[in-house]
């Protein structure tokens, strides 16, 4: 399996905050399904961060279109895949 850094950007901070409950709990089901290693909001507050697992790049991007978040086109997504060291 692979390992990749998923670093988002919010288009809309409002739209983000009535979109959430959702985005957690989709979240919450690759945390399930052992698919997130770790994640969190960004300190500044404008994106994301998520260590995420997938078969490869395409498995990932399909992972992630289907955030809440993509699909009401709240975020812009940078992935990049990295080998961990542990």
């Amino acid at each position: 399996m692979a390992t990749f850094l998923v670093v988002t950007r919010y288009l809309d901070l409002e739209a983000v905050a009535e979109v959430r409950p959702r985005h957690l709990a989709w979240i919450a089901g690759l945390y399930d399904e052992g698919r997130i290693v770790v994640s969190g909001r960004k300190s500044s507050d404008d994106g994301a961060v998520i260590v995420l697992r997938a078969d490869d790049e395409d498995a990932a991007r399909t992972l992630l279109a289907a955030d809440p978040y993509a699909i009401a086109g709240l975020i812009d997504v940078e992935l990049t895949r990295f080998e961990p060291v542990r």
